[in-house]
C-alpha cells in the first residue's frame, strides 16, 4: 500500500465504519498513516484486507475507542484540576454534580467532541451487549449532544 513499508495496524475512524486509517512502518521505524474508504471496489480497501480481517478491524477500533476514552478522561481531569475543580469533591456533592452536568450540557460541542462522546458511550456495557442495530445506528448518526443522550437513553 505504501511502498517500502510494512503493515502495523488499522482501525475504523467513523461511526458508520466507512473510513479506515491504517498504520505502516518503514525500515527506519517511522510510522505513517494511510486513510481510505472501506468500500467494495476500492483498490486500497481490497489491498488492506490482505493484511487484516474485518473482524480484527472492529476489534482494533474497539481498542482504539478505549484508548481514546482513557486519554479523554485524563484530559478532562487535567483541565478540571487546572481550573481548581476537584472531581472527588464534585462527585461528593449532589448539587455540584447536577450543576456540573447542566453546565456541561450547555457547552457548544464540535464534531470531534461529539464523536469522542459517542465513542465512550459505545464502550458502555448496555451498548456493547445490545444487538439492536437500529439503536446503535441512531447513536452513531446523532449530531447534537441532546440527540446523543436521547439515543443512548433508549438502550
Amino acid at each position: 500500500m505504501i511502498e517500502g513499508h510494512t503493515f502495523v495496524t488499522a482501525h475504523f475512524t467513523n461511526d458508520e465504519r466507512t473510513f479506515v486509517t491504517s498504520i505502516w512502518k518503514d525500515k527506519d521505524g517511522t510510522l505513517r498513516p494511510f486513510n481510505m474508504v472501506a468500500q467494495e471496489g476500492n483498490q486500497y480497501w481490497k489491498e488492506l484486507q490482505e493484511h487484516i480481517t474485518e473482524d480484527k478491524l472492529h476489534e482494533n477500533t474497539h481498542e482504539h475507542i478505549k484508548e481514546s476514552r482513557k486519554a479523554f478522561e485524563q484530559e478532562l481531569i487535567a483541565i478540571a484540576e487546572g481550573d481548581g475543580i476537584s472531581f472527588k469533591e464534585l462527585l461528593s456533592d449532589e448539587n455540584k454534580t447536577i450543576d456540573f452536568v447542566i453546565d456541561w450540557l450547555s457547552n457548544d460541542f464540535d464534531n470531534e467532541k461529539l464523536f469522542k462522546i459517542k465513542l465512550r458511550l459505545f464502550e458502555r456495557e448496555k451498548v456493547l451487549q445490545s444487538e439492536d442495530r437500529t439503536l446503535k445506528a441512531n447513536l452513531r448518526k446523532a449530531t447534537t449532544i441532546y440527540e446523543i443522550i436521547e439515543a443512548y437513553s433508549k438502550f
